[in-house]
């Protein structure tokens, strides 16, 4: 039987009063905070600390909560949250935006929120020929290979789109529907 746990709020602020007594800032966020809790989501943190020879990011456990935890100086989040703009994906930007402000002591917390909340709304630069050209690639791999596979099931007699973990195991594959039915006996 699994054991309750804290409420993510609550056990994230206990980890930052435990694990990050300097910091400036530190929010916890992800799906822990949304209806879309499950059993499998973890406190994802971000922490702002007084100078840093480099970000770390360490995982850990604490009272039944698996937790990543990333810790940054401002110089080298606002790097991070650069560079996630920039790729299209801006995870920590996101997290910082939505996320519950646990620690803030100087408001560095609240501007980062308040940019953080506003930057996506302003909407990602135009991709450039190359970016477009990269992606399309992309694509193009992946439904390569989602064709691959259907032929694979096919081949086998499955007739649908699997997975090539079930194959290697030899797990029955069931064909994949794009309307939901109760399972054929």
């Amino acid at each position: 039987m699994a054991s309750a746990r804290e409420e993510p709020v609550v056990a994230a602020a206990a980890v930052a009063r435990q694990l990050l007594p300097e910091a400036r800032m530190v929010v916890v966020g992800g799906s822990v905070l949304p209806v879309h809790r499950t059993p499998m989501s973890d406190l994802d943190m971000v922490a702002v600390q007084p100078r840093m020879a480099a970000p770390r990011h360490r995982a850990l456990w604490w009272e039944g909560w698996p937790v990543e935890l990333l810790v940054h100086d401002e110089r080298t989040l606002a790097t991070h949250c650069e560079d996630g703009f920039r790729r299209r994906w801006p995870g920590i930007p996101r997290l910082l935006a939505q996320g519950a402000l646990l620690v803030d002591e100087d408001g560095l917390g609240a501007r980062l929120q308040a940019e953080m909340r506003r930057r996506p709304a302003d909407g990602p630069a135009p991709a450039t020929a190359a970016e477009t050209d990269a992606l399309r690639y992309e694509l193009t791999e992946l439904l390569d290979v989602t064709a691959a596979r259907r032929a694979e099931a096919r081949r086998r007699g499955a007739g649908g789109v699997h997975t090539g973990a079930c194959v290697a195991r030899g797990a029955p594959v069931r064909p994949v529907s794009s309307r939901r039915s109760a399972p054929s006996r």
